[in-house]
């Protein structure tokens, strides 16, 4: 199964007046990140979330913050060219309004058709996590489509994913989980000696996808000490 792949954008850090406006808002956003994701996005799914003020003692409200889940695709997540519409059709300007003319650019090809089309920075070979200088594809698009249309909100808002990222609080050992995840799937897609090729590896366990309650304990070794899976 290749549709594993979560990500999760949070808006709490600039939050709507009301329910009605917040409402207003995640449609918007989840429209525009469909429409740009393609279909790298399975399913979008908006929710609105109150939020307390910050170090106050009687929790009052702030009003109503909006999450977008998304789906993803994990075949299609890596692809650094996105093709657009013919440089001559209708739709190629609605397509450069649609990413900015920053981003939009016209691309001819082999079979001779010029298109519409934005490209995207491609993570190194290798790499183990994403970083914010290094962020995967996904990543590149979301902040792209909210400093395009949601210039004021932009700053505010955060990216959660996994396995594409990390999570910002994510704790160290569940940090070297990934790592390590990461390097076990390289190895056994590089296998060579199996009559099949694995072209992908995908972690079910709750951890990867941030939900374990606590770490999960190994069996006694012969010395008597416990010892945590995760490390």
């Amino acid at each position: 199964d290749q549709k594993r792949y979560t990500s999760g954008l949070d808006l709490s850090g600039n939050v709507a007046a009301d329910a009605p406006a917040a409402l207003a808002l995640a449609s918007r956003l989840t429209a525009v990140l469909t429409e740009g994701l393609g279909d790298r996005c399975i399913r979008a799914v908006p929710r609105l979330v109150g939020t307390k003020e910050q170090g106050s003692g009687s929790g009052g409200d702030r009003g109503v913050a909006v999450l977008i889940g998304l789906q993803l695709e994990a075949s299609n997540l890596e692809r650094t060219l996105d093709r657009g519409p013919s440089a001559e059709s209708e739709d190629a300007q609605r397509f450069r309004a649609f990413w900015g003319p920053e981003k939009s650019e016209l691309r001819r090809f082999k079979d001779g058709s010029v298109l519409e089309c934005v490209v995207w920075a491609k993570p190194p070979a290798g790499r183990q996590a994403e970083s914010k200088r290094q962020p995967a594809v996904v990543t590149q698009i979301v902040q792209h489509l909210l400093r395009r249309h949601f210039k004021d909100m932009a700053p505010e808002c955060s990216v959660v994913a996994g396995p594409v990222g990390f999570v910002s609080n994510l704790k160290e050992e569940d940090r070297r989980l990934w790592i390590s995840f990461e390097a076990f799937r390289a190895h056994l897609c590089q296998l060579s000696s199996l009559p099949l090729t694995i072209k992908d590896v995908h972690p079910v366990d709750p951890a990867f996808s941030y939900t374990a309650i606590s770490s999960i304990i190994a069996p006694a070794t012969a010395d008597g000490v416990s010892r945590s899976l995760h490390k």
